[in-house]
């Protein structure tokens, strides 16, 4: 199987910037009517409250998908992942909205790590596995990383900016 130099540098520098931006944007005031604009193609708008919430629980669930794709792979793209339907999804973002961002932040300090960890240490084989998403289709880990994982952190660190600037 041809290996490809990994992208591992890049999403670590990443991981740092967005760890970075979400430990200033904890502390910001953010007006409680203040609303998200709608995710691309969907209708989801959302507080402050609900992206924190929702920054609470993706990371463990995402990391634990794609260590399980780095790991099952063997040649066939491993079927991992949820869609934006999932009840677990949707019950975090509504339970814990209030729940102080910096429990939160704090909550997942150990999933980050985790990540971190996961990225510096994935193995070639790791980098060449691939992924099947049931809407995506199949998705190779940078991918997966970039969707699911680090580029969702950055994802949520504007929308909080964003956020911020109309509060």
């Amino acid at each position: 199987m041809p290996h490809h130099e990994s992208p591992r540098d890049s999403f670590l520098e990443r991981l740092h910037a967005v760890r970075e931006r979400l430990e200033t944007l904890v502390s910001a005031t953010y007006a409680r009517d203040a609303m998200t604009d709608p995710d691309p193609n969907g209708t989801e708008t959302w507080t402050a409250g609900n992206v924190f919430a929702h920054l609470g629980e993706f990371p463990a669930y995402w990391l634990r998908e794609a260590s399980m794709v780095a790991s099952s792979y063997a040649g066939t793209p491993v079927p991992f992942g949820r869609t934006k339907k999932d009840p677990h999804r949707r019950e975090a973002i509504v339970r814990d909205a209030s729940r102080s961002p910096q429990e939160i932040l704090a909550s997942i300090a150990p999933d980050l790590d985790a990540l971190e960890a996961f990225i510096a240490d994935l193995p070639p084989s790791g980098w060449d596995a691939s992924g099947l998403h049931e809407t995506l289709g199949t998705m190779p880990m940078s991918r997966i990383l970039d969707e699911f994982l680090v580029g969702h952190l950055e994802e949520h660190a504007s929308q909080l900016e964003l956020l911020l600037s109309r509060s």
